[in-house]
């Protein structure tokens, strides 16, 4: 579920969100997704509230060199990162130095933050990730294509 920074960050919406999902039996996850990310220290400072009610925090549209300072501050606090396979691959082709890969690595591992690589639309999207990102999730329209209804 996608949230806005001032959604997040509202006292309420932990206690909303718990409810939601106690009264939805089939829904065993509620992860909530920040595309637009308030500050470090305030996604420190609420993220209890969310995990005492087991929601789960995921940062969503993540640039792996703007945000690699935000990324090693958040680590031991959120649940998931979500990365676009094509910013990553631009960043790394062009040279520029990303999340350090194997400190990266260890700390996602030490921290058990699952890593998503999304906007995977094609074969060589999927290669990429699985081959040169090593992603172990994926997302994208390469692998199913929502169906909207057709009105006559």
């Amino acid at each position: 579920m996608n949230l806005t920074p001032h959604q997040f960050l509202d006292p309420g919406t932990p206690d909303y969100l718990a409810r939601f999902k106690a009264s939805q039996p089939q829904l065993d996850v509620l992860v909530v997704e920040l595309d637009d990310l308030p500050e470090a220290d305030q996604i420190i400072r609420v993220a209890p509230r969310y995990r005492h009610f087991d929601l789960r925090i995921e940062l969503d549209n993540l640039d792996p060199i703007k945000d690699a300072e935000v990324i090693r501050a958040l680590l031991p606090t959120v649940d998931g990162l979500k990365f676009d396979v094509n910013r990553v691959r631009r960043a790394a082709e062009s040279g520029q130095k990303l999340v350090g890969k194997a400190d990266f690595r260890q700390a996602v591992a030490r921290y058990n933050v699952s890593v998503v690589v999304n906007g995977i639309d094609n074969s060589q999207d999927a290669a990429y990730a699985q081959e040169v990102l090593d992603a172990r999730y994926v997302q994208g329209y390469y692998y199913d294509r929502p169906e909207l209804p057709r009105f006559a």
